[in-house]
C-alpha cells in the first residue's frame, strides 16, 4: 500500500541495518478495460509481456494529438520517455529495451490530459 517503508537486513551474527526511508505511492493499474463514450485513449496495448529484446506498443487516441510514452521503475524513477505527434488518431512503435536490467517497471501513455498505464516485466 502507499506509505513510507525501509527495507532490515540482518546478518547470520544477528547485526542489523536499516535503509533510509522509501515513499511509496500505489498506482491504479487496469487491466484489460473497455473504453467509455468520450475517452481520448482508445486503446494502449503492449506485447510481449515479460520482454527480453524489443517492446512493442500500440496507441489509438481519439483524434490526432501529440502523446507521450515514459517507462518508471518501482521506485517511480523515469527509466525513458518518448514523446510523438500524430496526424491520425494511432500509431504502433517499437523499443529496444534489452539494456534495462530485469526488473517490473510501469510503463504510462499520457494524451489528451488522459493517463494510462501498464505493468511490463523486463527479463
Amino acid at each position: 500500500g502507499t506509505g513510507s517503508y525501509r527495507v532490515r537486513v540482518t546478518n547470520a551474527a544477528g547485526c542489523d541495518a536499516w535503509s533510509d526511508p522509501i515513499a511509496v505511492t500505489v498506482l491504479g493499474v487496469e487491466g484489460n478495460a473497455q473504453p467509455v463514450a468520450g475517452d481520448f485513449i482508445r486503446g494502449f496495448e503492449s506485447w510481449p509481456n515479460p520482454v527480453a529484446g524489443v517492446l512493442t506498443v500500440d496507441v489509438r487516441l481519439g483524434a490526432a494529438s501529440t502523446s507521450e510514452l515514459s517507462l518508471h521503475d518501482l521506485l517511480g524513477r523515469e527509466v525513458w520517455r518518448f514523446a510523438r505527434a500524430t496526424q491520425d488518431s494511432g500509431y504502433t512503435q517499437r523499443f529496444d529495451v534489452s539494456a534495462l536490467r530485469p526488473g517490473l517497471y510501469l510503463l504510462r501513455l499520457h494524451a489528451g490530459g488522459e493517463t494510462r498505464s501498464r505493468m511490463l516485466l523486463l527479463r
